[in-house]
């Protein structure tokens, strides 16, 4: 083989690498898919959010519980992660403690952060909004994670 063809050789295998380095990383995510249903002593909470914090950083991944108790969190870094539930912004707020203009609105007036969701709200302890008391952790890992959450 001469020296001009083993060149050519050289700088296609240089050309492709990034290539082929790109390709290989595909296969193995760094991020997953969380899934599963919140119950409070039992029952499946009617809504909320659930919020993951992956230990490495990036910020929280949330999503909202639906009716059944379900939720879905997608691209949620692989790794330990602590876990929140917060059914808060479902709370009613009583009238006479709304600002200003809306303390004697109707409920159809107020904007909608300021209804609530006395239908979907399920008061549960206050720890379980905060991610260093909650209690609530998991190692996620590469792929579709099913991960039930039972509050006591």
């Amino acid at each position: 083989m001469s020296a001009q063809t083993q060149l050519r050789r050289l700088w296609a295998g240089l050309l492709f690498l990034p290539l082929g380095l790109l390709l290989s990383g595909c296969g193995s995510s760094s991020l997953a898919t969380v899934s599963g249903k919140v119950s409070y002593k039992g029952q499946p909470l009617k809504g909320g959010v659930v919020s993951i914090f992956p230990e490495k950083g990036g910020g929280a991944q949330r999503a909202s519980i639906e009716a059944d108790g379900s939720y879905k969190i997608s691209k949620v870094p692989v790794g330990p992660a602590k876990i929140t539930v917060d059914t808060s912004s479902l709370r009613p707020v009583p009238q006479k403690s709304l600002p200003g203009p809306y303390a004697n609105a109707p409920k159809e007036a107020l904007p909608k952060n300021l209804q609530g969701d006395p239908e979907h709200y399920v008061p549960i302890p206050d720890h379980y909004a905060d991610p260093d008391k909650s209690g609530l952790t998991l190692d996620v890992k590469s792929g579709k994670n099913n991960h039930d959450i039972d509050l006591k």
